[in-house]
């Protein structure tokens, strides 16, 4: 079988993900663009097997209301944009139980994802189910070995370190890792940009996103330009957004 699915999963409240799914829909009648909510997804059955050599291979059932069951071969590309929770069949259960099941079900789902390859919007590292879980400090590496401007932070194993700060007893002897805020975000889908603020930091953030093998990422800008943060778990709000995002999808599909 052709692989003709593109599978969507995200929170049902992220209504910028879903507009993208259903313009990507409209954009390729012949795909099955599916949309599935993380309440569905919590209530999905999955058959997950893993070969002697590593090979994994997955079957997933959904509830009703979302479609037939899926295998790998079905899968065109996979858009993962929730982390996962506890099955809602263990929402009872004792905290300690909750708490192992929730760690294995990401562990199941971040296999599957990795088998899965290039097939996944955004490669996993093995941490969370979204893209690479790196830190600030390595985002801000990465965007300027990018070639992007960068807004140093600051960052030291306890705050009591760095002059001039000010807070509670406790506080000073935390870690610190301190930047400006993000007031400008640009939004990168494939190899296309949206919220740039000009041709050169468009090409630097869809190789920030290359390096990260992140096909759609958020790169967030302070007042000065310089770059602060970047999120895999990228907001899609805008009609621009959406409208890129949705491309996207049906373009790989």
């Amino acid at each position: 079988m052709d692989a003709s699915v593109v599978l969507v999963v995200a929170d049902a409240a992220d209504l910028g993900a879903r507009a993208a799914a259903r313009a990507a829909a409209r954009a390729r009648p012949d795909v099955d663009v599916r949309w599935v909510p993380g309440y569905a997804w919590d209530r999905t059955r999955w058959t997950h097997r893993v070969t002697s050599t590593g090979q994994a291979s997955t079957r997933l059932v959904f509830p009703a209301g979302f479609g037939d069951p899926v295998a790998d071969g079905d899968l065109a590309l996979v858009w993962f944009r929730t982390t996962t929770s506890v099955p809602s069949a263990l929402r009872t259960a004792a905290a300690a139980d909750r708490d192992y099941a929730s760690a294995e079900v990401q562990a199941l789902t971040v296999s599957w994802l990795a088998a899965l390859g290039a097939r996944v919007v955004n490669a996993v590292t093995g941490d969370g189910p979204t893209g690479p879980t790196w830190s600030a400090i390595r985002w801000r590496a990465e965007a300027r070995q990018a070639g992007l401007p960068v807004t140093d932070g600051v960052a030291a194993t306890s705050a009591r370190l760095v002059p001039g700060w000010s807070g509670s007893a406790w506080d000073a002897r935390r870690p610190l890792d301190r930047t400006h805020d993000a007031v400008r975000r640009v939004l990168v889908a494939g190899r296309r940009a949206v919220g740039a603020a000009d041709v050169a930091e468009a090409r630097g953030c869809c190789a920030l996103a290359e390096a990260a093998r992140c096909r759609i990422l958020s790169v967030g800008f302070d007042p000065g330009g310089g770059v602060v943060e970047a999120q895999p778990l990228a907001p899609v709000l805008s009609p621009d957004e959406i409208a890129l995002a949705g491309t996207f999808l049906a373009e790989v599909a």
